[in-house]
């Protein structure tokens, strides 16, 4: 990421300072920022026109970010993590609008980018979209607190 270095990087989210278990994207969103400054980027969590790189972490927050940035020559990535499978139909609308400004999109799995593909078959076609244009990038455990050992799990969800 050195090509980041002494550039402006807005991310619509900023990472919530909590101690205890919220979310692997909470979490990775942290990493990001911490990586990114570590560039010698600066990261601002603001709007600001003079961007040159914009993160766009959440698309229920990207109305106004989308507008700003869509005809500028600031790049877009945008991340959806979460596209309203478990009863929150309106996100994938949100991340559609959103895709059709974003010049990259990250998917936390493969299984993520499946999904949205095969509920819009129809989506590069129609907005010049390309899936090469889209990463998965997984919500990983910290090393320090999880090895690669076998472990067994019980959990309530089926």
């Amino acid at each position: 990421m050195s090509y980041l270095k002494n550039k402006l990087v807005a991310i619509n989210r900023q990472p919530q300072a909590i101690s205890k278990a919220w979310g692997g994207g909470n979490a990775l969103l942290a990493n990001l920022c911490n990586a990114i400054a570590a560039t010698g980027a600066t990261v601002t969590f603001d709007l600001n026109p003079n961007a040159d790189l914009a993160i766009i972490y959440d698309p229920r927050d990207a109305k106004e970010w989308l507008s700003l940035y869509k005809d500028s020559k600031t790049k877009i990535v945008a991340r959806f993590g979460d596209l309203g499978t478990h009863g929150k139909p309106e996100m994938m609308g949100l991340v559609a609008q959103t895709a059709m400004v974003a010049d990259r999109f990250i998917f936390p799995s493969q299984w993520a980018l499946g999904y949205f593909y095969s509920e819009y078959p129809f989506f590069s076609e129609i907005n010049d979209v390309d899936i090469k244009k889209s990463s998965v990038i997984s919500n990983t455990p910290d090393t320090l607190f999880f090895r690669r050992k076998p472990v067994k799990l019980v959990t309530h969800h089926w």
